[in-house]
């Protein structure tokens, strides 16, 4: 491999690791963000929580599924899990509530 090579692969950009959240680390955050994910308001809005909550709760709580991550991925992977979740509970919610209105017609 030629030194150009070597600098034009070095240079591309990474694709960032995926995580594989277990059980009970899934059920630690969703326990403990529990009304940033089971909020309903208007055009799907709400707040996700902040840097710093995020943080303590990644101090406090053992996470196994983002061992061996620098904090600043763990804090992004959390808030990401805690939108997946979020999004993941209105769309069960929605369908639900679609399957009830299919029912009482």
């Amino acid at each position: 491999m030629s030194r150009l090579d070597e600098i034009l692969e070095s240079k591309e950009k990474k694709n960032p690791k995926t995580v594989k959240w277990s059980k009970e680390d899934t059920a630690d955050l969703k326990s403990h963000f529990r009304k940033y994910i089971f909020t309903q308001k208007d055009n799907n809005t709400g707040n996700l929580p902040c840097k710093k909550e995020i943080e303590d709760f990644l101090k406090t709580n053992n996470i196994s599924s983002l061992d061996g991550v620098h904090m600043k991925t763990k804090i992004s992977k959390a808030r990401t899990k805690i939108f997946n979740e979020r999004k993941t509970a209105r769309l069960r919610t929605s369908k639900k509530l679609a399957e009830l209105e299919l029912v009482a017609i």
